[in-house]
């Protein structure tokens, strides 16, 4: 709306003759949606019943995230050895998250 309101403005001025004042940075534009530009994190797609698991190489290359059937109840990426087990096989092992780009949803899994 307040684009339109913007653009009468500007019209007008211009034939008075005042186009310039409205040209340039100074013009009114439309908000943009940040939503599309902000990725979906993909641990947000996992139905009931699944567990989202990123694994990481060891340069912080990674696999996935991806959603897998839960066996295993992992609270708050707890670190055990029934979700090590369960989620990273061999020779994966869970850590503390230590590599940029890990879902804040994920169950992280380091390799070699």
């Amino acid at each position: 709306m307040r684009y339109l309101i913007a653009l009468s403005i500007c019209a007008a001025l211009g034939a008075a003759g005042s186009l310039a004042a409205c040209s340039g940075d100074d013009a009114v534009t439309p908000p943009i949606d940040a939503a599309i530009d902000t990725p979906v994190d993909p641990c947000l797609t996992c139905a009931n019943g699944q567990i989202c698991v990123q694994k990481f190489d060891g340069t912080c290359g990674t696999a996935g995230p991806s959603c897998v059937t839960k066996t295993v109840d992992c609270p708050l990426n707890a670190c055990s050895a029934d979700c090590e087990a369960a989620y990273c096989m061999s020779p994966y092992q869970c850590r503390t998250r230590s590599c940029p780009g890990g879902s804040p949803h994920a169950f992280l899994c380091q390799g070699p």
